[in-house]
C-alpha cells in the first residue's frame, strides 16, 4: 500500500512539474516563432490542463507557481501589475477547472467557457484593485475588456486544442491499463 502511494505522489509530483515547466517554456516557443502572449495566452494551456485532469490542488499549485518563477527566470510577466494579475487568473483557472472537472459531469468545452470566464472576472478584479488602490495611473480603466479582446485567439485555441490533448492523454492512458 505505502509503495502505490509513493508512486501516486511521484506521478503527481511529475505531472505538477511537467505543466509548471511548461506553463514556462510554452511562452518562451510563442515568443520565438513571434507570437505575442497576450495574444495566444500559451501559459494558460498548461494550467487549464493541470487543473482539468489532476485536480484544483495540482491546478492551483501551477497557477500560482508558474507566473513567479517564469517572471523570475525570463522577467515575463513583468512584476508589476502583471505579475499579481496572473497569479490570481491563472490560479483561478487552475482551481476552477479542477472544480468542473473533478465535481461536475460538465463536458470538457463548457468547463474551459466557464473557468475562463470566471479567470477573466479574477483579471479584472486585481486589476480594478490595483488601479484603485495601489497605482491609479497605470492604465485605462477598459484595459481588462482590451485584454479580453486582444486574448480571443488565445481562447479560441484553448477551447479547440484543451480537449483534443485531453482525449489523446486518456486514449494512452486506458491503453496501459
Amino acid at each position: 500500500m505505502e509503495t502505490v502511494k509513493k508512486h501516486v505522489n511521484m506521478t503527481a509530483m511529475m505531472c505538477t512539474s511537467m505543466a509548471i515547466v511548461g506553463a514556462i517554456v510554452l511562452p518562451q516557443l510563442f515568443h520565438i516563432a513571434g507570437w505575442t502572449g497576450p495574444t495566444f495566452l500559451p501559459m494558460h494551456i498548461p494550467v487549464l490542463l493541470a487543473g482539468l485532469m489532476l485536480g484544483p490542488k495540482v491546478g492551483l499549485a501551477v497557477g500560482f507557481s508558474s507566473p513567479i518563477i517564469s517572471s523570475a527566470i525570463t522577467g515575463m510577466p513583468v512584476a508589476f501589475p502583471m505579475l499579481p494579475i496572473m497569479i490570481l487568473e491563472l490560479s483561478t483557472y487552475g482551481v476552477v477547472a479542477g472544480i468542473l472537472s473533478k465535481h461536475t459531469k460538465l463536458p470538457v468545452i463548457v468547463s474551459l467557457v466557464i473557468t475562463q470566464f470566471i479567470g477573466r472576472l479574477s483579471y479584472a478584479l486585481v486589476y480594478y484593485s490595483i488601479l484603485l488602490f495601489i497605482a491609479p495611473e497605470i492604465s485605462s480603466n477598459i484595459a481588462p475588456i482590451a485584454a479580453l479582446m486582444r486574448g480571443m485567439p488565445g481562447i479560441i485555441i484553448q477551447i479547440l486544442s484543451i480537449p483534443l490533448i485531453m482525449a489523446v492523454v486518456n486514449k494512452r492512458k486506458s491503453e496501459k491499463e
